[in-house]
C-alpha cells in the first residue's frame, strides 16, 4: 500500500485531530482569515475534504482560545456561509468558500453519527494533552438554512 493510498484511508476524525496537533500553536484568527481571502475562495482545491477539515480543527482550536461557549455555523445561500461564536462576547469568523462548507457538513455529521433522524451527536477531540467532549447539533433555522452548532464546555 503506498502512502497516497494509507492517506485517503484514514478517517475524518483521525484527520482532523492530525490538523489540531498541527496548528496548535499557530495564529488561529490570521489562518482563519485565508479561507477568505477571495484568491483562495476562488481557487478549486485538489482536496476539499482536507480543507474543510482543516477549516474546523482552526475554528475548534480559536474557539478555544476565545473561550466560545457555541460555535455555529450555517450554509446561507449559494456560495455563502457564516460562522459565529458566542461566550462572552460574539466572534464573526472567516468563511470557507461553499464547496468546503458542504464537505464540512458532511464530515461533521460522518464524524458524529447526525443524520435526518438523529439530529444530536458528540464529537471528542484532544487538545494540550486533554480529552474535549464537544456536543454537536444539526438542524435547519427558521428560514430554511443548515445550520450545526457545536458546544464547546468551560475549560479552565
Amino acid at each position: 500500500m503506498d502512502a497516497q493510498s494509507i492517506q485517503r484511508t484514514r478517517s475524518p476524525h483521525v484527520k482532523l485531530q492530525e490538523f489540531l496537533d498541527c496548528f496548535l500553536d499557530s495564529n488561529h484568527r490570521k489562518e482563519l482569515e485565508d479561507f477568505s481571502t477571495p484568491q483562495l475562495r476562488k481557487r478549486i482545491r485538489e482536496d476539499v475534504p482536507e480543507e474543510a477539515l482543516r477549516y474546523f480543527a482552526l475554528v475548534l482550536l480559536y474557539g478555544i482560545d476565545v473561550q466560545a461557549k457555541d460555535i455555529s455555523i450555517v450554509r446561507k445561500a449559494p456560495d455563502h456561509a457564516l460562522c459565529r461564536m458566542t461566550g462572552e462576547k460574539f466572534y464573526d469568523v472567516p468563511a470557507p468558500a461553499e464547496e468546503v462548507v458542504a464537505t464540512l457538513f458532511e464530515e461533521i455529521e460522518d464524524m458524529t453519527g447526525i443524520d435526518e433522524t438523529k439530529r444530536r451527536g458528540k464529537l471528542v477531540i484532544g487538545v494540550k494533552n486533554e480529552e474535549i467532549d464537544l456536543d454537536v447539533f444539526s438542524g435547519v433555522t427558521d428560514s430554511g438554512e443548515e445550520k450545526i452548532t457545536i458546544q464547546l464546555p468551560s475549560l479552565a
